[in-house]
């Protein structure tokens, strides 16, 4: 895997989940982190390892352009899930319940 997919692919794939397994480029764009350029050659890379896939939709004129995750993409993420947490059962409860703690509230911080 190259060095893009290593450092956005799992944060593209996230996003593209996000918006219901159907993301546009502009859709992924408004939450990607980096530049537009970065994203066209972070979706090139991650097509060619069949983590996504785009789809084109003829019916609309003119015909756009999706993004959906794979199976292959879905195995990838819950692989990074489970290495998670696998890394979560190693820490002792105390550090556990501190991480947990910060990760509640910036997942609450996030929804305000």
């Amino acid at each position: 895997m190259n060095d893009l997919v290593q450092k956005y692919g799992m944060t593209t794939l996230k996003i593209i989940l996000k918006k219901g397994n159907k993301a546009r480029y502009s859709q992924i764009l408004e939450e990607f982190p980096a530049t537009s350029g970065t994203l066209s050659r972070v979706l090139k890379a991650l097509e060619r390892e069949k983590l996504i896939e785009r789809l084109v939709d003829t019916n609309s004129r003119p015909p756009v352009s999706y993004y959906s995750v794979t199976k292959k993409g879905n195995m990838w993420i819950k692989e990074d899930v489970r290495d998670s947490y696998m890394a979560l059962m190693e820490l002792n409860p105390d550090e556990a319940r501190k991480l947990l703690d910060e990760l509640m509230k910036k997942i609450e911080q996030k929804k305000k």
